[in-house]
């Protein structure tokens, strides 16, 4: 039974620290940002990309999004969605020391004129423009909901 529970704890212990070394493969680090994993729904060509993802800013001043671009599409605007309504904006600020959640009902990125069809599976880069502190490639997982 001991043995048993062993095999059981060894192979639970080593999925979480495979996990974590996937998860931590798909982070980024700029400065005083922290950038977690990236994702998009899939998507038809001609639609509007959504990215969602976090970002934490670990330093003592607010920092920046300026824009950001990508092969996949014409251009990347940033979204804010308030009450089922959809608005766009220039730049958005993360406030020090907060973490900030791109989101479905919130801010988060947006890709207009994807040129292909994104499938789950699929990844594209993105590079995100954060004025002062300089610009960051990064990789956008395709999923049909964020994996942890």
């Amino acid at each position: 039974m001991f043995r048993r529970l062993s095999r059981v704890a060894a192979v639970v212990v080593a999925a979480v620290v495979m996990s974590a070394g996937i998860a931590w493969a798909h982070s980024y680090k700029l400065g005083p940002l922290r950038i977690g994993h990236l994702w998009a729904p899939p998507a038809a060509a001609g639609e509007g990309v959504a990215v969602y993802g976090a970002i934490l800013d670990m330093g003592a001043d607010p920092v920046v999004l300026d824009g950001a671009r990508t092969e996949i599409g014409k251009d990347v605007r940033i979204r804010r969605v308030k009450d089922g309504n959809a608005t766009f904006t220039d730049s958005f600020t993360f406030p020090p020391a907060r973490p900030m959640a791109f989101a479905k009902w919130r801010e988060h990125l947006f890709v207009e004129g994807n040129f292909r069809p994104l499938n789950a599976g699929d990844h594209f880069t993105m590079t995100l423009d954060f004025a002062a502190l300089g610009e960051i490639e990064v990789d956008v997982l395709v999923e049909a909901a964020p994996s942890d």
